[in-house]
């Protein structure tokens, strides 16, 4: 027997309840919720623990030593210290979360943004509609064409494709841009961020949650707070996203045609005879099985070298365009191959955020990684009712947090930064269109 005792399971459900009750505490709040306190530990629940608690049943289940999963081996032993090494980590994550709450008579209150508006022309549109369709076009033109990345959607994020479908995401600009200074939104508005929004989802699920979360988010703080319903209705939106939808492009993988009655038959075999909660833990996310993963090396192999977190200095060669960091007689192919190198783990396909901050700094790392997250739970909170703070670049950058759950720390940087230089381009399009007429940005 596996002897899975329930001294393990107990201390996977303690971390659940840290994170439902922090989630819960915001939730039942009537007024002035702290909606990173709702994303945080929300996302998490889903990727951490929920793929923690599936994991484990099935070693509990199978009476296994080891299990595959995706290209990794995971043993029983790194799974158990896993969700130990977790445990401490959202410990720290409740500790600074309940440390880092602010003092009644220091609350701030919500308030309109005192940043100074100004509307725009026909030209700032115009130099944003041309800056999407451009960015778009060599997007698909990279895909194979629409009809392409709709046969095989998500399967195609290569090849400079990555950076352009960043970079048409400045069409949800001017939508966010009119939520945040609460103007009247127009027709234009909705149709650019809808287009950008459908050329996200059929390239990245997570990506397109990630662009809705930033309006829901600038919603609340800057315009009217989002009710309870309103929540659980995101949540059914996101549930659509990435399970529906994810069953679909699945779908694709294994089917060259549409056919309705197999695409049917195919969902039938999912909801039915097959679970979608362990297709989505099986074959998508790394969240838990990461950090098991990495363990599971460690112990076999007598332990890893931490880089400190230097191998994500690589990601510096993702911002040079793709035909020269890949020109065989630059050095960027074998700069960015020895910076990666560097990093101590190759089984998983997208590290997560556990995995890399044990692989950068062991144990501390994880803890320091807990604790990092239930501070900017707190934090961004608190810069998000600040009227004198530019609540855009707050939203844009605090969507890229999740990310740091999900994915690698050079990765979330790369986001990060992305969503820096578009608005930056936005707003010098803005003022290019204000100094036409005598007035500043």
């Amino acid at each position: 027997m596996n002897n899975l005792t329930l001294d393990w399971w107990w201390w996977l459900y303690l971390q659940i309840i840290i994170l439902v009750a922090v989630i819960a505490r915001e939730f039942i709040r009537p007024h002035k919720r702290n909606l990173y306190a709702i994303l945080i530990p929300g996302t998490m629940l889903v990727l951490v623990q929920g793929q923690a608690w599936w994991m484990l049943n099935i070693f509990d289940r199978n009476d296994v030593a080891y299990m595959q999963h995706l290209a990794q081996t995971i043993s029983l032993h790194g799974a158990r210290l896993a969700n130990f090494y977790i445990g401490l980590s959202i410990i720290c994550f409740g500790i600074t979360y309940l440390l880092c709450a602010p003092r009644k008579h220091s609350i701030i209150a919500p308030a309109p943004t005192k940043m100074q508006y100004r509307g725009t022309r026909f030209i700032s549109d115009m130099l944003a509609v041309a800056w999407v369709l451009v960015s778009a076009a060599m997007l698909l033109h990279l895909t194979g064409g629409l009809n392409a990345l709709m046969a095989k959607p998500g399967q195609a994020m290569a090849g400079g494709v990555t950076m352009f479908l960043l970079m048409t995401g400045l069409g949800k600009l001017p939508l966010l841009h009119k939520v945040a200074f609460s103007r009247r939104i127009n027709l234009f508005d909705l149709a650019m961020f809808v287009f950008v929004l459908f050329l996200f989802l059929i390239n990245s699920r997570f990506l397109a949650v990630f662009i809705l979360l930033q309006l829901v988010v600038l919603l609340n703080y800057c315009r009217c707070e989002v009710s309870r319903r309103g929540l659980l209705g995101l949540t059914f939106v996101m549930f659509l996203i990435l399970i529906v939808f994810g069953l679909y492009r699945d779908y694709t993988t294994y089917f060259d045609r549409i056919e309705w009655d197999t695409l049917r038959q195919f969902f039938m075999t999912y909801t039915r005879e097959n679970n979608p909660i362990d297709w989505f833990y099986r074959v998508n996310v790394e969240g838990f099985a990461g950090l098991a993963g990495i363990l599971t090396f460690t112990a076999e192999h007598g332990g890893i070298t931490h880089d400190f977190g230097l191998s994500n200095f690589s990601v510096i060669t993702k911002l040079i365009p793709y035909a020269i960091r890949n020109d065989p007689s630059l050095p960027f192919i074998d700069m960015a191959n020895a910076l990666e190198s560097l990093y101590p783990y190759h089984g998983s396909l997208i590290p997560s955020g556990m995995e890399s901050a044990y692989a950068h700094f062991g144990l501390p790392g994880v803890m320091g990684f807990g604790a990092l997250l239930g501070y900017l739970t707190r934090w961004l909170h608190a810069q998000m009712l600040d009227p004198m703070v530019d609540r855009i670049m707050v939203v844009l950058l605090s969507i890229c947090v999740l990310h740091l759950i999900r994915g690698l720390f050079g990765g979330t940087f790369l986001l990060g930064l992305v969503e820096v230089i578009i608005l930056w381009i936005y707003r010098s399009m803005r003022a290019i269109d204000l100094k036409t007429r005598g007035a500043g940005l």
